[in-house]
């Protein structure tokens, strides 16, 4: 391909130096000698197309090397500007050498050795600055190879990367199931340990500082249950409001279409109302001048009767001083003269009740005239092709007649030369017979001239006829114009009909919607008063827990009061079994010394491990007490704190306030139970107390008796110590179901928030719905309101229209009478049945005239109004076209101003009638509106 375009590159430079050379040959060549100029001249030439045949490819070399691409952006730059001024270089060099070689070529002196040089330092340079392009293209091979071995890099280091993450997501995840799970564990030994480490009066200080908690939400509840039910009062009022203004916005929507299909009427007989003004316009402009005149003497009589009206009044006045009689008469005057106005009233009425019928009758008239004209057109063109078919027929017959008297006169002629001595009587039939032929002829040429006329004056009653006739084309071509705009108004009322279909269906659709979510809310209020009356009655519930909780805390009071008061005396009493103690082991020491020692001492030594054991028992008992003392303390610590650690907890429900009872219940069973055993101990005690009195008594008589009463006692203690056990692993056991309940109740607290997170959503749904109703309903009024002033608008333009033709009609005062031509009657233009055809037929002689050049344009002040409804359009042309043919009747030249004046204020009228886009910018039925929530944009019709 490289070769084929140095070629034709080759190819093309040869050619231009062939026109160079053959522009320069006869200038530089002088008149001397031709055969030997000719001669130098062809080496020259040959030298000249070898030295542009190597330039030329100099030239294609360079342009070659301009066209290889490149391997990178630095040796492309480094390379451009060398190739750039080495090619600048040659060609100044060529141009030189070009300038320079015409005049030794000239002289005839050989050159060959200087461009042999030259072409061996351009071939140099081209070999050089072919090696640096091979230089380039392998460097930049090179540099592809390297950035597609990149690439690979690339990618192999992706997926390494991909294959590191998923092993890292993986170890990961093992790590974190792992970790898990020791947590879980731990988790799980820590309640178990907590469980353990639990006591039975800190549970009871924590349900009591939970029981304050829950009174607490219960409080807050109560208030939380107020704010809702004024929240429901007042979604019930916007409810109601709600509606009500749906109730209104169905009202307002029945009103607007009533309104519409009103305007929609009213439109249509505007319409009607137009054409029949129109139609009027043109028949009462004949009947104008009669109604003027009539007027003027309505006015005149007015005048007269306000004269005599003043007269009466004065009369009045001066018979009011005058006896009454005079007034009667005055008065009976009086109602003469108003009975004779009623009756010129009455007649009045009546002309103008004939002048109605007049118009009827003139309609009737006019259309009547229509039709006869319409079938004497036909008559006329059925006998105008009758007559062209005798006119065929007669020339034939009159070519006929003439071969006929040829071939007489031809042989007269022959008879003539033939005959020598013709007879009378052959004359005399001869001259008959041309006597008769030149009658025939005369006949013929008679009826040829008549038909001639006749023809002429048929051709001529064509041309009118055809006159009439493009004037009824023009006609219906307007009335097809007017069916076209017709069309297009009904598909306009069409399209109207369908998005009011569309509108209407968006609508139900809507109310379906409010309907949906009216039966959602009356469910979401039904429900919120289940839920008012739930936590009312559980309110009721917790304030009587609340009485209950208070009356516990102050009999635990109590028992702390008494338990402490106990452990004085358990103080007291271990005080006195160590003096007990001391003293038994003095009268041991003195049985020791008695004769019984030897048979008493297993006895003594049981006692005194006996005591021990009750000594180490009560030791535990004051520190268990100790202990329990201040963890009341702590937990009387935690109750008050725990309001403030405990304000998340907002809302409960039934389920929580029944746990609460229950675990109250409990509570005062395990009371009781510890009353019970505070009674028994209390008694066991006295018990206790009682016996050693008792042994101390009597001690010195009866020590086996001493010792077997403190055995039962300790079997008392015994038996209590195991008591408390149980009680106390019991007691343990219960506080950690009460720890798994109060965390299904907090869980159970995060679903009720959840739900009322979710009804507070609905509410806000249903509050920017409403705003969007508003905002439509803001809207329609905005538009009825637009609506009724642009009807008072346009009610006050067609007033104007009305008072501005009356002026018209006034200021052309006279109309001129139109003929027929040949010989039609004339008739005056308030009668004649065919003045609006003449008007039109003028105005169209008129407006071909104008588009010819011939006449001057007289419609220029009548300009045809444009707006963008397409009705609204073509009435107004309908209507400006009527008044051009009421302006084009003649009258005189000094009226001319102020009809255009006027004419002017017309169109106008008809513009800004014609102009008004109000109700196409925000209807109701707008096509950009959208109901629908989840559509935006504005709606396209495919």
């Amino acid at each position: 391909m490289a070769d084929v375009s140095r070629q034709e590159k080759l190819a093309a430079a040869r050619k231009k130096l062939q026109k160079f050379q053959q522009k320069k040959t006869p200038s530089s060549a002088p008149a001397g000698s031709k055969g030997g100029k000719r001669s130098k001249g062809s080496k020259v030439n040959k030298s000249a197309s070898e030295n542009g045949d190597h330039s030329a490819g100099i030239a294609n070399c360079h342009s070659d090397i301009y066209d290889t691409p490149s391997g990178t952006k630095s040796q492309d730059t480094s390379s451009k500007p060398l190739s750039s001024a080495e090619s600048l270089r040659q060609l100044s060099r060529q141009l030189n050498g070009l300038m320079n070689e015409t005049p030794p070529l000239v002289n005839g002196t050989d050159i060959s050795d200087y461009t042999s040089s030259s072409l061996k330092e351009l071939e140099v340079r081209n070999q050089e600055l072919a090696a640096e392009v091979d230089q380039q293209t392998q460097t930049n091979q090179k540099l592809l190879i390297q950035i597609d071995q990149l690439k690979n890099q690339c990618k192999r280091l992706q997926e390494q990367l991909e294959q590191e993450r998923k092993e890292f997501e993986q170890r990961t995840f093992k790590e974190q199931s792992a970790l898990k799970e020791q947590l879980q564990v731990h988790i799980q030994t820590i309640g178990i340990l907590v469980s353990e480490k639990s006591e039975l009066q800190g549970l009871a200080s924590q349900a009591r500082s939970q029981l304050k908690q829950k009174s607490e939400e219960a409080a807050d509840l109560s208030s939380r249950l107020k704010a809702s039910r004024q929240r429901v009062a007042e979604l019930e009022r916007n409810l109601l409001t709600v509606n009500s203004s749906t109730s209104k916005l169905q009202k307002t929507q029945e009103d607007v279409n009533k309104e519409k299909q009103s305007l929609e009427n009213e439109v249509a007989k505007l319409r009607k109302s137009r054409e029949e003004i129109n139609q009027q316009n043109s028949e009462l402009k004949s009947q104008l001048t009669t109604k003027i005149s009539e007027n003027r003497q309505l006015v005149l009589n007015l005048k007269e009767l306000e004269e005599r009206l003043n007269m009466s009044d004065l009369r009045v006045q001066q018979l009011a001083t005058q006896s009454g009689q005079d007034t009667e008469g005055a008065l009976q005057r009086l109602q003469e003269e108003k009975v004779e106005v009623e009756n010129k009233l009455t007649q009045y009425a009546q002309a103008v009740q004939q002048l109605t019928g007049e118009r009827e009758y003139l309609t009737q008239q006019y259309q009547a005239n229509i039709a006869q004209l319409q079938n004497h057109c036909q008559q006329l063109t059925d006998q105008i092709n009758n007559l062209l078919v005798e006119k065929n027929e007669i020339a034939a017959h009159e070519k006929e007649v003439t071969a006929q008297l040829e071939a007489l006169r031809n042989a007269k002629a022959g008879e003539e030369i033939n005959a020598n001595a013709p007879d009378e009587e052959t004359l005399k039939r001869l001259q008959e017979q041309l006597q008769r032929a030149e009658e025939e002829k005369a006949n013929l040429h008679k009826q040829y001239s008549d038909q001639v006329n006749d023809n002429m004056q048929l051709s001529k009653l064509y041309q009118e006829k055809e006159l009439k006739v493009e004037e009824l084309e023009s006609i219906v071509s307007r009335f097809k114009e007017d069916a076209t705009d017709r069309k297009a108004l009904l598909e306009s009322i069409q399209n109207d009909k369908a998005t009011i279909s569309r509108a209407v269906a968006q609508n139900k659709d809507l109310k379906s919607q409010l309907e949906e979510l009216q039966d959602a809310f009356v469910k979401m209020s039904e429900n919120n008063m289940n839920l008012t009356t739930t936590l009312q009655s559980e309110q009721h519930r917790a304030d009587e827990l609340k009485q209950q909780l208070e009356q516990r805390i102050q009999e635990l009071d109590d028992g702390k009061q008494q338990m402490e008061s106990k452990d004085e005396a358990v103080a007291q009493l271990q005080s006195q079994l160590q003096e007990t103690h001391k003293e038994l082991l003095q009268h041991a020491q003195m049985a020791d010394r008695a004769h019984h020692y030897a048979a008493n001492q297993p006895l003594v030594e049981s006692l005194q491990k006996e005591l021990g054991e009750a000594q180490e028992n009560l030791r535990a008992l004051s520190e268990e007490n100790h202990l329990l003392k201040s963890h009341l303390t702590k937990l009387e610590d935690g109750r008050e704190e725990g309001p403030s650690l405990n304000e998340t907890g907002e809302e409960s429900s039934p389920d929580i306030v029944a746990e609460l009872s229950a675990a109250i219940r409990q509570l005062e069973e395990e009371r009781d139970h510890l009353r019970m055993s505070y009674i028994e101990e209390e008694a066991q005690r006295r018990m206790l107390q009682n016996q050693l009195d008792e042994s101390m008594r009597h001690y010195g008589g009866n020590p086996m008796e001493e010792k077997s009463v403190t055995q039962e006692a300790f079997e008392t203690l015994q038996l209590a110590m195991e008591k408390l056990q149980a009680r106390f692993t019991q007691v343990m056991r219960e506080k950690v179901d009460l720890i798994e309940r109060c965390q299904e109740l907090e869980h159970v607290n995060l679903q009720l928030t959840g739900e009322t997170e979710t009804i507070g959503e609905y509410i806000t749904l249903y509050h920017n719905q409403r705003d969007v109703l508003k905002r439509r309903q803001e809207e329609r009024e905005r538009f009825v309101t637009m609506l009724a002033r642009e009807k008072e608008s346009m009610q006050d333009k067609l007033n104007q229209l009305q008072n501005l033709v009356m002026q018209l009609l006034q200021e052309k005062k006279e109309l001129h009478p139109y003929q027929f031509s040949h010989g039609s009657p004339v008739f005056p233009p308030s009668l004649h049945p065919e003045a609006f055809k003449v008007q039109s037929q003028e105005h169209s002689n008129r407006q071909n005239h104008s588009e010819n050049g011939s006449q001057e344009d007289i419609g220029e002040d009548w300009p045809t109004s444009s707006s963008d409804s397409e009705g609204e359009d073509s009435e107004g042309n309908s209507m400006s076209d009527q008044y051009r043919t009421a302006n084009s009747i003649q009258v005189p030249s000094e009226h001319i101003p102020e009809r255009e004046h006027t004419a002017h204020q017309i169109i106008q009228l008809l513009q800004q009638m014609g102009g008004s886009n109000n109700i196409d910018r925000g209807t109701i039925l707008d096509r950009d509106f959208l109901p629908c929530k989840c559509c935006t944009g504005s709606m396209i019709d495919v």
